[in-house]
């Protein structure tokens, strides 16, 4: 090994604690290698500062690394690649990252002819993922189509986002100006664009997918990142560019002038998805769509099969409409996943939202109309979602054969013990009192994130499928218990919560299957904890704890011992044990993959088990970690965030810093407004501190 050289390592080189295995790829400012982590035994993508970087370019290469870490590492979805960890070796930038076995969306475009609904379906996955971004106030500045990668799964993922700029916001970068105005390609113009993609030496960006506002070195938004998607869109639809030239000069030349040609002869494109391409494309970001959500909205409106659900068929038409196309020919009956949205029938459906919309007028409550207004979209995206993830996976399965049998069995019963829990808080919102009412928002977001039902090796040891068909059935009934224990703890229903969970509980250890069990204690234990039965709630959790560890559930068990964190912190149990249970809960939280929300929580316990100690002052740097966490889970401002912080305000007002806590607490109280209404009483608790 050579330092500096990355092209240089051999398999069986360590990097950190990584063993390299082969080199997978090399790109403009990075060299990508095959490793393997022992510590958590799976592949992972290496990726090391390129070979020909040297000096003030390997500092800036550095740089650049180190901003897309930080940027990945803030992102938590399905549709982006996940990074694991950053550091330095031999002088060079390392990123550990989610190793993908797939193809690129030039790639996969190009092996087949591809109808038009088949590639809106998969742009509306890299849609997703930089509407993700933006919504975490990150910016990608180069999407194009060798950016972004279709799994084996069939998951697309959106990834290199090593040109990323961070900031408190998307409002501006002037810096961005000086960066680009001393560049070789903008100082020579008539430099030619070769190839499919671009010479193009310092220039941030990649000529051929960029807004004019890049070229000029200007202010740059997600309306930046939307002019790229709908060029990389454009040339998938069409086969070529909207915008193209032989130089920079003329390339620059037609962008702003916002002239794009006539499409092809024989392509047909519906005039709707043209229409909706034109606007993302043009020249001025003010006249583009207001967001990336927006401009899918517009595109996957385009599907043409009118549904009285148009919030689930605006998310899954495109998934059953690419199956559609990948099935036809094959035979003349139906899709066999097709249809996937009459799951939701009696879950979450027109009669539904009218029960609830009822309910919600019947309450009483002078802020129900602002409530429903909120909480109905946040409820319309998780069916849409649900449906989404339910359709991609039988299509995984039963259509392209790229998963198995056994991970199509495990998703399906992570996602039917989601839709459980939906099912129980639709039907507690819809015998709505008054709280419930202002309580709506909050009790639809804490509903289980459906992401974990995308991670197959996490699913086997909670979702494992017996083999006896009835003893099948009864996990799937105690799965379906747990869920609705979730629901019932959400809304308030505490005893109820509790009784049923300790069925659930009861019949899973009859069963034998003690990762349900301990699922279900830890349910029953979080209920006892509302009802105020500390002792009881200590206990159950300690037990949920030891039964996910023999089931090698990582996640519950980090959960449980959180828990008891908690129920320490709360006044139950032996102080002297809380540093313990706080380690216990770190490591199963690593073993399941070092999930921010997870973080987010055992931050906080540990902040509150200092504080109930009087050891304010300790307190306030565990409670910023667990800011940092949310912020990373739910996004810089979201109200789950904003309720980490008040923690740190009112340490940080303990210690005599008034002025400081005031300011956070005005923020909190922001962010906390924009999300449950001005008038919430959810805001009362951080208005009083």
């Amino acid at each position: 090994l050579m330092p500096g050289d990355p092209e240089d390592l051999l398999p069986g080189t360590r990097v950190d604690r990584y063993l390299v295995l082969k080199m997978i790829g090399r790109g403009g400012m990075g060299v990508v290698y095959m490793a393997y982590d022992e510590e958590l035994d799976r592949r992972i993508a290496l990726k090391l500062l390129a070979p020909h970087a040297r000096g003030d370019e390997a500092s800036s290469g550095a740089q650049r690394l180190l901003r897309e870490a930080q940027a990945l590492a803030r992102l938590s979805h399905p549709n982006v690649v996940s990074v694991f960890d950053a550091g330095s070796f031999e002088g060079l930038v390392f990123l550990a990252m989610e190793y993908l076995d797939g193809v690129t969306l030039r790639e996969w475009r190009a092996a087949q002819p591809r109808s038009v609904r088949e590639i809106l379906a998969v742009y509306a996955q890299a849609g997703r993922g930089l509407e993700a971004a933006h919504a975490a106030g990150i910016l990608h500045r180069d999407f194009k189509p060798d950016n972004t990668v279709i799994d084996a799964g069939g998951r697309v993922r959106v990834l290199d986002f090593g040109l990323a700029r961070l900031g408190p916001s998307l409002a501006s970068f002037p810096e961005l100006e000086m960066e680009l105005a001393d560049t070789e390609i903008m100082r020579t113009p008539s430099i030619p664009l070769r190839g499919p993609l671009t010479q193009f030496g310092d220039l941030l960006g990649t000529p051929a997918y960029m807004a004019p506002e890049q070229f000029r070195g200007g202010p740059i938004d997600a309306k930046t990142d939307q002019f790229s998607f709908c060029v990389a869109l454009h040339e998938a639809l069409y086969g070529l560019r909207p915008y193209d030239g032989g130089t920079l000069a003329e390339l620059r030349t037609k962008l702003e002038a916002g002239d794009v040609p006539e499409p092809p002869a024989g392509i047909k494109v519906p005039g709707s998805v043209r229409a909706a391409l034109l606007r993302g494309l043009r020249p001025k970001p003010d006249e583009r769509f207001a967001s990336m959500g927006a401009l899918l909205a517009a595109l996957e409106a385009t599907t043409g099969r009118r549904r009285t659900n148009v919030v689930i068929a605006a998310s899954a038409a495109v998934v059953v409409a690419g199956l559609a196309v990948v099935s036809a020919g094959r035979s003349s009956r139906p899709p066999m996943c097709a249809g996937t949205e009459s799951e939701m029938n009696g879950v979450w459906d027109d009669a539904q939202r009218a029960a609830v919309a009822s309910a919600f007028d019947r309450s009483g409550n002078p802020r129900a109309k602002d409530a429903w207004n909120r909480v109905r979209p946040v409820l319309d995206d998780y069916a849409a979602r649900w449906v989404a993830m339910r359709t991609e996976s039988c299509v995984a399965t039963r259509v392209r054969g790229t998963q198995s049998d056994e991970a199509l069995d495990l998703r399906t019963a992570c996602l039917d013990q989601r839709r459980a829990e939906l099912s129980a808080t639709v039907a507690a919102l819809s015998t709505a009192a008054e709280k419930l009412v202002d309580d709506a928002v909050k009790t639809a977001r804490a509903l289980s994130p459906l992401d974990a039902c995308a991670d197959v090796p996490a699913l086997r040891a909670p979702f494992a499928q017996p083999h006896d068909p009835a003893a099948r059935a009864r996990a799937a009934a105690i799965r379906d218990r747990i869920g609705r224990a979730t629901a019932l703890v959400h809304t308030h229903k505490f005893e109820e919560a509790a009784n049923l969970a300790s069925e659930a509980a009861h019949d899973a250890h009859d069963l034998g299957n003690r990762a349900l069990e301990g699922a279900a204690l830890l349910q029953q234990a979080d209920a006892e904890g509302f009802i105020g039965r500390m002792e009881a709630a200590h206990r159950l959790a300690h037990d949920a704890a030891l039964a996910s560890n023999v089931a090698r559930d990582d996640s519950t068990e980090a959960s449980a011992w959180s828990e008891l964190v908690l129920t320490i912190a709360l006044g139950d149990g032996r102080v002297e044990d809380a540093d313990e249970y706080a380690a216990l809960a770190d490591a199963a939280i690593t073993r399941a993959g070092g999930s921010y929300a997870l973080r987010s929580e055992l931050a906080q316990r540990r902040g509150d088990v200092l504080y109930a100690r009087g050891k304010i002052r300790e307190s306030v740097p565990v409670y910023e970690e667990a800011v940092s966490f949310a912020a990373r889970a739910w996004g810089p401002d979201s109200a789950r965030t904003a309720e980490r912080d008040v923690d740190v305000a009112t340490s940080v007002g303990d210690l005599g810093k008034t002025r400081e806590a005031i300011a956070r607490l005005e923020g909190d109280v922001a962010k906390e407004a924009a999300e449950y209404g001005d008038a919430s009483p959810l805001l009362a608790s951080t208005l009083y501190d």
